[in-house]
């Protein structure tokens, strides 16, 4: 008996700790640098299939140009699915709505027939270089961490990146899909605040809530944004309260902005500047720590290398295809970098004629070892190829030869593409 109860003793003591070392192991990361436009967070993606760069927007809402839609084949008739028909936290109506289509930023932030608002003389955000802004809604069953000292988004499922640490957390909500709350204290006060990624400065205030914090301080002038990206100026009224505390992290002398367009009080680009944030959509629990208070290796969370083996069917990712393939990223005509034939096979383990043909496909990689390069997509794990190629159907395969016309075929047809390679090969 006493040897049972030592052994179920020892099991009690390790599984737990199992279980902590699982709950923080990261499925899925991806690191994407971003560019710093006037203050603004600028991301490169897809946009059915072209290349589009985006301002991020957390506060705000998926919104687009509307100049900008007739060159991405957006149909402005189509109106998009929103529960409302202004934005949640501006004092701000758009022109309208519309359907996009296919959206992705990097691999983990997609979507499929997304909803945005139409703009119409945003002239700011033309001025960004950017076709529109992206809001939460990309990021919903992930973490999304912003590191300004390093211009980086990193963006992990289901947990947040281990850097991040359990000490510098707190609770955060959801709201509407796509705005993220949580709690700052000002003044020794607890304040509901949006996190917001488009107001300067750290606390900006709606003409109530800056009353009420001003009664009886001086109070000063700033020139801040016009909320309806215009690009015009607009004079606001400033006062400056001795503390501000998010998560662990205390903001001494804060300049504090009304900003009578806001509906909400929100955080601003201003905390960005002195830690990292990192928002866990899927948990409701924001991380707000210092810059440089730990080490950030981000070589060590890159995939592997992709290795390609001669007569075999290989694994390849997006940025292996825009090295070595066709950098779909700067536009033109698709020519392929290879003098080889190549097949391409984009496929996933959920779709039954993929797991069919994925054998056959290594049969033909032998049988033409030498003479054709076969390769393997999986459609789950690079999203933003897919958008590229405007690959929706699986399995899709592409043929590629030196100075041919690429092809491309859905099904799984193995005796079909055999004679597509070997007309490619003559």
């Amino acid at each position: 008996m006493r040897k049972i109860f030592m052994m179920m003793m020892a099991c009690w003591l390790l599984f737990p700790f199992r279980g902590l070392v699982a709950q923080v192991t990261n499925t899925s990361m991806e690191v994407m640098d971003y560019r710093e436009v006037d203050g603004k967070i600028v991301v490169d993606g897809m946009l059915n299939g072209k290349p589009a760069s985006f301002a991020l927007d957390l506060s705000g809402h998926n919104a687009l140009r509307a100049e900008c839609l007739e060159a991405y084949g957006i149909d402005r008739s189509k109106a998009g699915k929103f529960a409302y028909d202004s934005y949640v936290c501006r004092d701000y109506t758009p022109a309208g709505s519309v359907v996009a289509g296919n959206v992705t930023v990097g691999n983990l932030a997609s979507g499929l027939e997304a909803n945005f608002f139409v703009l119409e003389n945003a002239a700011y955000l033309e001025k960004l270089g950017v076709v529109g802004t992206i809001d939460g809604t990309f990021f919903r069953s992930a973490c999304l961490t912003i590191d300004a000292s390093r211009k980086k988004l990193t963006v992990t499922a289901p947990y947040r990146p281990t850097y991040m640490k359990l000490t510098h957390r707190q609770g955060s909500k959801l709201e509407t899909g796509t705005t993220v709350s949580t709690m700052a204290t000002v003044n020794g006060q607890e304040m509901n605040v949006v996190l917001d990624t488009w107001s300067e400065g750290v606390l900006s205030l709606p003409a109530g809530d800056f009353e009420r914090l001003a009664e009886g301080k001086t109070t000063g002038t700033v020139e801040i944004e016009k909320v309806d990206f215009s690009g015009q100026a607009v004079t606001a009224r400033t006062v400056t309260v001795p503390s501000l505390q998010l998560a662990k992290e205390i903001f001494n002398d804060v300049t504090v902005v009304e900003n009578p367009s806001l509906k909400r009080p929100v955080l601003g680009l201003g905390i960005l500047e002195r830690g990292i944030l990192s928002i866990d959509f899927a948990k409701d629990k924001i991380y707000y720590q210092p810059h440089g208070m730990v080490a950030i290796d981000d070589a060590a969370e890159k995939a592997p290398e992709v290795v390609i083996e001669e007569g075999k069917l290989n694994a390849i990712t997006r940025d292996y295809f825009i090295e070595n393939i066709f950098d779909y990223r700067q536009g033109g005509e698709f020519k392929s970098k290879s003098d080889r034939v190549i097949v391409i096979d984009f496929w996933a383990t959920w779709c039954g004629p993929c797991m069919r043909l994925l054998p056959e496909m290594e049969k033909m990689a032998a049988e033409f070892k030498g003479k054709v390069l076969f390769l393997k997509v999986n459609a789950d794990k690079e999203k933003e190829l897919c958008n590229a190629f405007g690959v929706q159907a699986l399995p899709t395969l592409m043929f590629i030869a030196p100075g041919r016309e690429m092809i491309r075929d859905v099904g799984a047809s193995p005796e079909k593409y055999r004679e597509i390679i070997q007309s490619l090969l003559k």
